[in-house]
C-alpha cells in the first residue's frame, strides 16, 4: 500500500517525538503493508511548522531509516489545517504541496461553504486540495453532495483508516462507510501517529474494505490512486492523479 497521510517525521507535531520512534513507526507500517509514506506533519497555528524544518526533519530520517535498514519510501509534504488553508500565503501553501495538491484537514465543525472556499482560493496558483477525513465533517453527512461538486472541481476526497475502523467512534465509522459505498472517496491513507493512532488501522481497514466494497476498490484506494499522487511529486503542474468521477 501507499500511505498519502502519515504523522511519520519526529518531534514536529503530536507524531513521534524521537527519531528511534519514528524507525519504530515506520517498521509497523511496513509490517501493516505499506511501502510508501507521504509524511504530512501538521501546518496549524498549533503546529507551524516551516517548510524547511520539515525538510530537514524528513532529510534525518531518511538517514536513519537506512542506518536501521528500514526499506520503507518516505516524502514529505503537510497537512493544512481549515484555518491556514484560508489565512496562509499561496506562496507558503504551494511550497507544501504534492504534485498540483496541498492536503486540507476537515474538523466536524467545518461548515460546507469552505470546500468550495478552498478550492477557488487553491485555483489562484493552479493547486487542488486533498481534502482529509471529511468523515468527521457533520455538514457533510448532511449534504453528502458537497463532496460530488468538489470531486468535479478536481479535488480529491481523503478518508482515514481511524475513521473507518471505529477509532472516532461508531457515527463516524457509518459516515466514512457512507462515503466508500457511494463512490465518493479517492483516497483511503492511515493518520499513523505512533501507539495513538497505529499503523494496524490501514490494515485493518483494507480487510473490512475488501469484505464490503471489493479487493479492486481497496487497490484503487490504496495503491493505484496514492501512488499516482506519489508520482505526482516529480511531474508538472499539470498532472492529475485520476479525472473527476460520477458518484453512484
Amino acid at each position: 500500500m501507499v500511505d498519502t497521510h502519515c504523522h511519520l517525521l519526529p518531534g514536529l507535531d503530536d507524531g513521534p517525538r524521537t527519531t528511534g520512534q519514528a524507525v519504530d513507526l515506520a517498521r509497523e507500517l511496513l509490517q501493516a503493508g505499506v511501502r510508501s509514506v507521504l509524511c504530512t506533519p501538521h501546518y496549524s497555528r498549533q503546529w507551524a511548522t516551516p517548510h524547511p524544518v520539515a525538510v530537514a526533519a524528513h532529510a534525518k530520517l531518511r538517514g536513519a531509516l537506512e542506518g536501521a535498514r528500514v526499506d520503507l519510501e518516505t516524502s514529505v509534504a503537510a497537512e493544512v489545517s481549515t484555518a491556514f488553508a484560508v489565512t496562509a500565503s499561496l506562496e507558503d501553501l504551494a511550497e507544501r504541496r504534492v504534485g498540483r495538491y496541498v492536503v486540507v484537514e476537515i474538523y466536524a465543525d467545518t461548515p460546507a461553504p469552505f470546500f468550495a472556499t478552498v478550492i477557488d482560493r487553491l485555483a489562484e496558483v493552479d493547486l487542488l486540495p486533498v481534502f482529509a477525513h471529511p468523515e468527521l465533517a457533520r455538514s457533510i453527512e448532511r449534504r453528502p453532495e458537497v463532496v460530488d461538486d468538489a470531486r468535479a472541481r478536481g479535488a480529491l476526497i481523503q478518508v482515514l483508516a481511524p475513521g473507518i475502523v471505529g477509532f472516532w467512534g461508531p457515527a463516524v465509522a457509518a459516515h466514512a462507510w457512507d462515503l466508500l459505498e457511494a463512490d465518493r472517496v479517492d483516497l483511503v491513507a492511515s493518520d499513523a501517529h505512533g501507539p495513538r493512532r497505529p499503523a494496524r488501522h490501514l490494515a485493518r481497514a483494507a480487510e473490512m474494505m475488501a469484505q464490503r466494497i471489493g479487493p479492486a476498490a481497496v487497490e484503487d484506494l490504496t495503491e493505484t490512486r496514492p501512488a499516482a499522487l506519489i508520482r505526482s511529486l516529480s511531474r508538472d503542474d499539470s498532472y492529475v492523479v485520476a479525472p473527476p468521477t460520477s458518484s453512484s
